[in-house]
Order: C-alpha cells, then structure tokens, then sequence
C-alpha cells in the first residue's frame, strides 16, 4: 500500500499514469506535462473521485492523496489545519520528487490546493477549484459543524454502522445537501451514496470528519485570492445548495486568472454526479489554461 510517512502520520496516494515512477529531472522537467494532484473533499478519500480521471493518465501523472484524517491514511484520529494539509501535500510532491503540480480539488480539496497555491506558489502551474469556496458564511460552517456532531453522535450510538435506519436518516439530510434534486429523485441513488458513505464509517472516521470540518469551518482565505497568479479554473455545479454558483462567481472573478464554469445537472458532488462533464471540462481548460 503506498503510504509515506509525515509528521507522525502514514498518509496514503495513489500514484498512476504518464511517467509515474519516476521523479523531475531538470531535463524531463521541461518536457513533461506538470503531474494532476487531486484532492478530495471533506471526509473523502482518493478512491471516490470518478473512474473518469485515469483517462488523464495517458498524457499526465495522476496522483491522488487521502487527506489526513480521511480515507487510508492513519491515524484518523489526528490534529487538522488548513495548514497542516497543505505541508502534507508539499511534503507528498517532495517525496515524490515532483518540482510543480496542478492541483484539482473538490470542496475542502480546493481549499486545500488555495493554501498550497499561497504558501509555495512556485509549485503550483494552475488549480480547478471544483465546488469550493475561500472561506464560509455562518449558514456554512453552522451545517457543516451540525454534520460533524451527528457524526460524531452516531458513531457513540452505532460504532460498527450497523443501524441502517439511523445512518440513512442522518446521510439523507447530507444528501439533499450534496446532491442534485433529479439524482435523489431516484431511490437507488440514494440508497448508493448511503452505502457509499458507510464504507469507510467507523469512530476513528468520525474524529478524522469532525476535526477536518472545523478546519474548513475556521478558513478564510478570501483577502489572499488577488494575488494568486496561477491559472484558475473554478466549477460549480449548477444545483449546488452549499456553495451555489453565484459565490462561486465571486471567487472566480477576484482570482487574477480565474475562469468560471458552471455544470448542469451536478449539486456540490459534482465529479461524482457529472464525471464525464467534469472531465471535459478539466481536460479543455488543462489545453489551454491561460
């Protein structure tokens, strides 16, 4: 299992695609495509992006990261910051022996790829800011930290997630959140995203959830946005109850090189909900950035 070890943590990637084994050089460096490093959103992990993106592997390295807290990575019970994820993803290209990237992330995922965009932008080619914001409004962080302690209640009450009737209530009201209206329509797709939900369900999960919602919760990086200078490419999913394409608008026109484009059909999930618009739209904009 490819794991690498930072700051006390086992953090878990995946690592495929063009080039894959082996590090920059100052020759390669020019002639290659800048490697794609997706990061998911709150909760996620690497393996709930679409099946869609290895079709970039055969002209970019793709490289997907289990933010702490979430997915593989262990333990998940562990400290978050917007900081501390952002160092983790230096510290993944380092170890990797990747010079730059592009980043690509979905919600708290694009808010990550902002802090690592400020704190190094010399390693940042560009970033796709897919269904994320700069910062939340009270409405926000109140829903997400609501999330968190019925996370947090229910792996008291439900440890092993065993209780399907409990656990379908509480992701269903997540779900009117996080999925277009026509999806939800269908109960199969509910009862999908549930037992999606469940996969990686356990205590430790719940802390690595809580503590990375507060994170999300307690950014702001609104005031940094004029003076990141890589190319932006900002997706909003048109039915987005969390953060609807109007705020996302906002964020794309103070980003200096920022593009918005809005996704029919897709809520906040958008990758999952609208996989092939998503990667068409990643795909164009990768061909012509500027």
């Amino acid at each position: 299992m490819p794991v690498f070890k930072h700051d006390g943590l086992e953090l878990f990637y995946e690592d495929s695609g063009a080039a894959a084994d082996t590090a920059d050089t100052a020759d390669m460096a020019d002639a290659r495509k800048p490697p794609l490093l997706f990061l998911p959103g709150l909760g996620g992990a690497s393996q709930l992006w679409p099946t869609v993106i290895s079709r970039f592997e055969a002209a970019y390295r793709v490289i997907r990261l289990d933010n702490r807290g979430a997915g593989r990575s262990r333990p998940l019970d562990c400290e978050v910051s917007l900081e501390l994820l952002a160092t983790d993803c230096l510290a993944l290209l380092d170890q990797l022996g990747c010079r730059q990237a592009t980043l690509i992330g979905q919600s708290l995922g694009g808010q990550i790829a902002l802090a690592v965009a400020g704190r190094a932008p010399e390693r940042v080619t560009g970033l796709v800011l897919c269904a994320s914001a700069p910062c939340l409004n009270e409405a926000q962080r109140a829903l997400l930290r609501a999330w968190a302690a019925e996370y947090r209640s229910a792996a008291l009450t439900d440890p092993t997630g065993t209780d399907l009737a409990q656990q379908t209530e509480r992701l269903g009201r997540q779900l009117d959140w996080l999925l277009a209206p026509r999806l939800l329509a269908n109960p199969a797709n509910r009862a999908v995203a549930v037992r999606s939900s469940l996969a990686a369900y356990s205590a430790a999960a719940a802390a690595g959830y809580c503590a990375q919602a507060e994170a999300a919760c307690a950014l702001d990086l609104w005031a940094s946005l004029p003076y990141i200078q890589a190319p932006c490419l900002v997706l909003a999913g048109a039915e987005d109850r969390l953060f609807p394409p109007a705020d996302q608008e906002k964020m794309a026109a103070r980003l200096p090189r920022g593009r918005l484009q809005v996704i029919a059909g897709a809520g906040h999930s958008l990758p999952q909900e609208q996989p092939l618009a998503f990667y068409r739209a990643v795909e164009a904009w990768l061909d012509q950035p500027n």
